[in-house]
């Protein structure tokens, strides 16, 4: 089963672990409840891990400070100064919303020792991602960046299906230019990622809903920082255009520079492509595949569909597909 107590039937939100001593607890924000209760949370729950126990027990916590407004689809990782970060998910509104312009650019932060709730609003004036739902979000040298998503608030009336696709560039938020929150600093840059090795990144980049983790990269040693660190790496697994209905099961590799000088400089080098021969190096188990099917969907579906019956689609990405 899923624990005694609890709260109830959820999707769209996430989970972290707790430690805490010898105990360990699962951790749970939020989410939406199905039909019987059809409506987004904003609350904490915990499961304890005990080995002893023979069922987990769930409680709600009494968290400290002013937490999130209710959320489904938001984006959440753990830090490694014990803290659990999220930003963006709404209630799934289709317009926009004084609650939701409010939210733009906020990060919630809670701190999984004291269960304390905090909160950076980003100053006037200053530059701040959208609101976006079904982001993946992984720290990185400092810093979380948060990868894709979508925004159904600016979804409007749906064009006819022949025309989706021109939209989706204001739908979802193209994984080339990814936020960064600092955590240090505690502002948002904006950094700029190539494409070189992804076929069309102009329809491929354009996701949400995926899975993503950060992997430490041992770097030639002449590049290494005083530190002894070397550049990082996030791997991406799939993800959807849900407002299309393209689904993708490709896996891409985003390649990051060496930390930057300042807090909030970025530097050239981000890139995304195939995972190369450094993901063996760090273990992760990757078969390195041709292209076998078209990535994305809309209007380059006919040339990739060209493209692939003369035989002339080729290239290190993992296999990926989707449909409309």
């Amino acid at each position: 089963g899923g624990g005694r107590g609890g709260p109830g039937r959820r999707h769209g939100l996430h989970a972290c672990l707790r430690r805490a001593g010898v105990e360990e607890e699962m951790v749970i924000f939020g989410g939406r409840g199905d039909p019987e209760a059809p409506r987004c949370f904003n609350d904490v729950w915990c499961l304890s891990l005990s080995k002893d126990a023979r069922e987990g027990v769930w409680r709600q916590v009494e968290t400290q400070g002013g937490g999130p407004p209710p959320k489904v689809w938001y984006g959440a990782t753990p830090t490694k100064d014990g803290n659990w970060v999220i930003y963006g998910g709404s209630e799934w509104q289709f317009e926009e919303t004084a609650a939701l312009a409010a939210d733009r650019g906020v990060v919630w932060i809670l701190a999984l020792q004291s269960f304390a709730w905090s909160s950076v609003v980003p100053a006037a004036g200053t530059s701040r991602p959208e609101v976006v739902l079904a982001c993946s979000l992984v720290e990185v040298s400092g810093s979380v960046l948060v990868l894709g998503g979508c925004m159904p608030h600016r979804l409007g009336n749906m064009p006819a299906t022949g025309r989706t696709f021109a939209h989706c560039p204001k739908w979802y938020a193209s994984l080339s230019r990814p936020w960064r929150f600092h955590l240090a600093s505690r502002r948002w840059s904006q950094a700029s990622a190539s494409a070189d090795g992804v076929p069309e990144p102009g329809d491929t980049l354009l996701r949400s809903h995926t899975s993503a983790v950060a992997l430490p990269v041992q770097a030639a040693p002449r590049q290494l920082p005083p530190d002894g660190a070397g550049p990082e790496a996030v791997l991406l697994f799939g993800g959807s255009r849900y407002f299309t209905g393209a689904y993708f099961h490709d896996l891409l590799a985003l390649r990051l520079p060496l930390p930057a000088p300042g807090p909030e400089e970025e530097q050239e080098g981000c890139a995304w492509g195939a995972p190369g021969d450094w993901v063996e190096e760090v273990g992760a188990e990757v078969e390195r595949v041709s292209i076998s099917g078209p990535f994305g969907s809309g209007e380059g579906v006919l040339r990739r569909m060209r493209r692939r019956l003369s035989g002339q689609i080729s290239g290190a990405v993992a296999s990926g597909s989707s449909g409309l």
